[in-house]
Order: C-alpha cells, then sequence, then structure tokens
C-alpha cells in the first residue's frame, strides 16, 4: 500500500489542492491520452508529476519537515544516479571509438552519438514519473487515496467498453487515444489486437494504455492491492480484465505474485496459499478445455512458434547481439539512457548496464523485502 501521511497539512485542505490531487490520481491510468498529440510524454498525470515540483517549491514552509527532508534526499539520490550513468556511457562511447551503437535499434535513426536528443526527452519522462513516485510517497493525504481507485475503476471500465464494442461492431471504439510514436504522426500509441475464441473474434483488452501487456502491468499491482484494501469488487473487475486481455506475462505474473504476497504478508498467507491452488486449478481446466488457446499463448509463444512469440525472440536475439558489440565498460554503465528501443529488460540492459538493471531491481524488490521483514502490506519505509 501507499505511505499515508499521519497528520495532513492544512495546505492540502485548501480545495484547489484538493482538486488538483484528485485528478492527478484519477488520471494515473490514462496513458494514451495526452495534452499536446506530437508531445508523448504530455499524459495529464506527466505535466500534473512536473507541476508538483513547483508545488513543493512553493508551499515547503508548510509541509511537514521531516518528509520534506526525505523528498529532497530522493531527488538528489535521483540526481546523482543520472550524472554518473550519463558522464560513464558518454565516456563508453570515447573509448570505443564511437562506433559500437551505430547498428543498434535506436530510437531515433541518425549518425550523432554523443548526448542524443532522445537521452534528454527521455530523461525527462523519467523525471516526471518520479515526481509522482516521490510526491505520493512522501505527501499523499490519505484521505485522497480513494481517488487512486477511481482512476482504477475508469481504467477497467473503459477496456469493458472496449471489449463489448468490438465484439458488437468489429473495429475499435476507442476514443481517448491520441498518443502517437511516429514523427509522421501516423503510428497511433494505440493498437488493437484481436484474437480468435471459439470462431468468434474478440478484442484483447488494453484500455487507456494502448496495448494489453502495458495494461496488465498496472491491472495485476491493483487487483492486490484492491485485495488488500477490500475493495473486492474492484479486483474482481481487475480480474476479469486481466482475463480478457490474454496476456501470458500477466497469467505468469498472478502465480508470483500470489507467492509473494505470502511470504511477506503474515496474515495473508492462508488467503495466499489457497488463491495459488485455486490459480492452479483454474489453469489445469484452462489447458484441458481449451487446448488451442492455451498453445497460442503460451507454448507457441515460448517456442516463437507464432508471430508474439517470435517477435518477443527477435528482439531478445537482438538485444544479445547488440550487447556482444559492446565493450566491458559499456556492458556494466550502458550506453545511455533511452537510446535504444527493446522490452523492458533489455532496453534497461543495453541502456543502462548490468548496473542500471540491478539498480532498477533493486528499486522495485527492496519495498518487497521490507514488507517481508515487517510482515505487514505497507511499502516504503
Amino acid at each position: 500500500m501507499l505511505e499515508e501521511t499521519t497528520i495532513t497539512p492544512l495546505i492540502f485542505k485548501k480545495s484547489w489542492v484538493s482538486f488538483f490531487i484528485a485528478i492527478w490520481c484519477i488520471s494515473l491510468p490514462i496513458n494514451t491520452f495526452v495534452i499536446i498529440p506530437s508531445n508523448q510524454g504530455s499524459q495529464i498525470a506527466n505535466i500534473m508529476g512536473f507541476a508538483s515540483l513547483l508545488f513543493i517549491v512553493l508551499f515547503q514552509n508548510s509541509l511537514p519537515k521531516e518528509k520534506l527532508r526525505f523528498y529532497y534526499r530522493d531527488w538528489i539520490v535521483l540526481t546523482i544516479l543520472l550524472v554518473l550513468f550519463m558522464c560513464a556511457s558518454q565516456l563508453g562511447h570515447l573509448f570505443n571509438d564511437l562506433v559500437s551503437i551505430r547498428d543498434l535499434n535506436l530510437i531515433r535513426s541518425d549518425d550523432r552519438i554523443l548526448f542524443r536528443p532522445q537521452l534528454f526527452t527521455q530523461t525527462l519522462y523519467l523525471i516526471a514519473s518520479f515526481g509522482i513516485f516521490t510526491f505520493f510517497r512522501h505527501f499523499l493525504p490519505k484521505e485522497s487515496i480513494r481517488y487512486i481507485f477511481i482512476g482504477a475503476f475508469v481504467m477497467v471500465l473503459y477496456g469493458l467498453y472496449e471489449w463489448l464494442f468490438f465484439l458488437i461492431f468489429h473495429h475499435s471504439g476507442d476514443f481517448i487515444a491520441n498518443r502517437v510514436f511516429s514523427s509522421d504522426m501516423e503510428e497511433a500509441a494505440s493498437w488493437t489486437q484481436g484474437l480468435d475464441f471459439g470462431g468468434t473474434s474478440v478484442m484483447r483488452i488494453k484500455s487507456t494504455f494502448g496495448e494489453p501487456s502495458f495494461f496488465t502491468a498496472a491491472c495485476v499491482p491493483f487487483i492486490f492491492l484492491s485485495l488488500l484494501t477490500k475493495r473486492y469488487f474492484l479486483g474482481t473487475l481487475c480480474l476479469l480484465c486481466m482475463i480478457l486481455s490474454w496476456s501470458t506475462t500477466a497469467f505468469a505474473a498472478i502465480f508470483v505474485c500470489i507467492l509473494m504476497m505470502g511470504i511477506a504478508i503474515k496474515k495473508s498467507r492462508k488467503a495466499a496459499f489457497l488463491s495459488f491452488i485455486i490459480a492452479c486449478l483454474a489453469f489445469g481446466i484452462f489447458t484441458v478445455t481449451m487446448p488451442d488457446l492455451f498453445d497460442q499463448m503460451f507454448r507457441a509463444k515460448i517456442m516463437g512458434d507464432n508471430d508474439s512469440g517470435r517477435v518477443r525472440n527477435e528482439i531478445t536475439a537482438l538485444s544479445d547481439h547488440n550487447m556482444e558489440k559492446l565493450s566491458i565498460f559499456q556492458k556494466s554503465v550502458g550506453v545511455g539512457f533511452g537510446y535504444v528501443y527493446a522490452n523492458v529488460t533489455n532496453a534497461i540492459r543495453i541502456n543502462m548496464g548490468y548496473l542500471g538493471l540491478i539498480l532498477f531491481l533493486w528499486f522495485f524488490l527492496w519495498p518487497y523485502f521490507c514488507s517481508a521483514l515487517r510482515g505487514t502490506s505497507a511499502i516504503w519505509p
């Protein structure tokens, strides 16, 4: 769960501040709508993440001093890490005669190597995300947490609407998405993916994230957050949407998260064990009753026998091939944040090196280890 502020500062009781935080929380899952269509990072939540930095500076005298100290500490740590990795990655190019990345899958193909523009644009997206994280970690009032769950309801209800619309009319009903990826403004960031289910074409739910696996990356945490906060109706809707996304990664994540919850939270171990048994039984029934769909989702994808699995395997093979071209120093610190496009793990491995990958894993796993040691669901001590 999010860390809760015990005493709400008076500044957060002002109506305009409460309204700002409410809109911010509700807009968090809306990823395919941007204020400026040509700017991929101008989502409402990102812009408010930047605005929160100004808010903290202007009203720091009205905020708890201890939390403000920890807030600035987090930003100092991020700044030091960004500068170190930025300098190290650029030095790596100089040591390697500026030739190591010319054949990589760069976000934008051009001849520039040192301090590519993407290094700074992608860093801006990171700063916006970190602004969201630090504000929510240190200052989000307890009474505002309900708006996060309202945002989750918006996410799942829009996903179910899209799914039903496609089932009836056989084309996408997405009226929110206006984000694009290509420079010529033609590649929309909302991809409608169909699936044959018993002779009927159905859509894999993507909701406001533009792609099913992106959607489930938010949906799966909300399932367990809803469970821990006893919001069972929301959790059921999230679980339904996760199933209708037909994301292989999401199904695997459910098993992992159940085990992790059972280990970390003592009072949830019986429920986690029962949930794990039920999930295993459901998975077994799924393999028997829908063998073709099971083969398409799991075996064929893992073995690379379908389009999705083939693309995934090709990206991994290309990333491994790219890593072989780099020097030992570059493998350690990467070629530059935001340089190369790939899936999450491979992008971090190439852009930030193995040291960056270790930091990334630590950032997400450290709260879990803290929870496991304390036996509670509270995170980020």
